[in-house]
């Protein structure tokens, strides 16, 4: 039986495919966590939230999930501003059908950014509200 597609297969073609996003990270687009000591701009997401809504005419349930993406740039602030004003064109008001993925759409909301100690690069969130269809 294949694996079930989720709103994150969705999200990742999203950004995967969008010419802005891809310029500045290629693939470097993971769930949860990255791998360690990266030199170069990258993206991490991870569902924080979500709801599931079925009517009872109809099997197909209809899913809310926030998303934290997290815009990361080794270099300066203005690095990871620039990211996620890509992360944000590619995702803001998005419907259609991707990775087997009805998206009904997409919101996003500007999140703080700062500077991290500890690894030593610039960070930027956006954060994203998704309703979508649950894949059958």
């Amino acid at each position: 039986m294949p694996t079930p597609k989720t709103f994150e297969d969705a999200l990742y073609a999203i950004l995967a495919a969008a010419s802005g996003v891809a310029a500045l990270v290629g693939t470097r687009i993971y769930p949860d966590r990255a791998p360690d000591l990266f030199t170069s701009p990258y993206i991490v997401y991870q569902l924080i939230s979500g709801s599931r809504d079925q009517t009872q005419e109809s099997a197909i349930s209809l899913s809310t999930q926030r998303f934290q993406l997290d815009c990361i740039a080794p270099a300066s602030s203005s690095e990871a501003k620039i990211l996620a004003a890509e992360v944000k064109n590619a995702l803001h008001g998005y419907t259609g059908t991707i990775a087997g993925v009805k998206v009904d759409y997409i919101n996003t909301f500007d999140g703080p950014g700062g500077f991290s100690e500890t690894t030593k690069v610039y960070r930027r969130i956006v954060e994203i509200v998704v309703m979508f269809v649950e894949p059958q």
